[in-house]
């Protein structure tokens, strides 16, 4: 049985199945692997694929958010402690690396690790061993590193950002996840796969129509498979149980959504129309990153999107003179 037949991809772009082999391919290996990708285009999902289909599997998959860590714990969280290491130690615990012990450690959003963070995993990911916080004595495991980002890693280690040594030990292999928008292909048949699993949920029988399918392909989905299942869903739960979703339903949801954003949350605005959705983000990120001095924490609170959204956005809309290092 071939790839297409065995994982259900008829109808799906070239890149998709190009992707699904080399996550079959590499699944089967002891490589470390580096999931490379915008936010949003299933970077954890081909995490858990990669675990589900290596002889790992018999063990859960642990999850290392890197952006929920605080630097002040992220070596009791990852290495585990002993009693008494520091205040409100009042037991031994054990870290995540432990807990991933002939297991797949994913390592989530890597790319915003700071060079501490890198330093005290260099050794841990080299040598399979490291010693709890506190401990006398090290400990040694067997885990598979998964990691993903949506930053430019080899750029990052290039300017220091990132250490090469580490970077190095984590990328046995890169896999890139393309953006949604590069796949439209992929768009309805993704959709279509989202109402099922509505409609076998709730008992519904609704469907999609041939304008819809192709409105939803006009869109440029920059939060990717998040956003349109996102943008469906909002769809989906108004929908009569028998109905079909029209190229209208797609055109109010991707309004609405747009609508904070875009006309800064006054419900009497003007929403902006999608194909004119890019120039607005730019003008706005700009306006934005102005008003809070390049200061990309408040300018993602400003906006309600997240911090890797705007560093995402100032690359594709080549606002260089705004990554300056007195504005981080």
């Amino acid at each position: 049985m071939d790839i297409v037949s065995r994982f259900g991809l008829v109808g799906v772009s070239p890149a998709l199945i190009r992707i699904a082999k080399q996550l079959i391919r590499y699944a089967k290996t002891n490589l470390n692997v580096m999931l490379a990708g915008e936010t949003g285009t299933g970077k954890k999902i081909a995490a858990n694929i990669i675990h589900a289909l290596s002889q790992r599997n018999r063990k859960q998959m642990i999850t290392v958010d890197i952006v929920n860590i605080s630097r002040e714990l992220f070596q009791s969280e990852l290495f585990g402690h002993v009693k008494g290491a520091f205040t409100g130690a009042l037991a031994d615990k054990n870290g995540l690396f432990l807990e991933a012990d002939g297991s797949t450690l994913f390592i989530d959003e890597i790319g915003d690790m700071s060079l501490d963070q890198q330093a005290n995993l260099l050794l841990p990911v080299q040598e399979q061993r490291f010693r709890p916080v506190g401990g006398n004595s090290e400990k040694n495991v067997d885990v598979r590193f998964v990691c993903a980002t949506n930053r430019d890693i080899p750029a990052m280690c290039k300017a220091e950002r990132f250490r090469s040594d580490l970077f190095h030990r984590l990328n046995g292999v890169t896999i890139t996840l393309p953006p949604l928008r590069d796949r439209k292909d992929d768009i309805p048949v993704i959709a279509q796969y989202w109402v099922k699993q509505f409609n076998h949920k709730h008992g519904t029988e609704i469907t999609i129509d041939l304008d819809a399918r192709e409105t939803l392909k006009q869109y440029p989905w920059y939060g990717n498979v998040r956003e349109l299942e996102q943008t469906l869903n909002r769809i989906l739960e108004t929908k009569p149980v028998n109905g079909a979703i029209t190229s209208t339903d797609v055109q109010e949801a991707v309004s609405t959504q747009a609508e904070p954003l875009y006309s800064g949350g006054d419900s009497r605005s003007e929403v902006v129309p999608v194909q004119n959705m890019e120039k607005s983000k730019r003008a706005i990120l700009i306006e934005a990153l102005n008003a809070h001095k390049g200061n990309k924490s408040k300018v993602a609170n400003a906006l309600d999107i997240t911090r890797d959204t705007v560093y995402r956005w100032i690359k594709e809309f080549g606002i260089q003179e705004y990554q300056k290092d007195d504005w981080r």
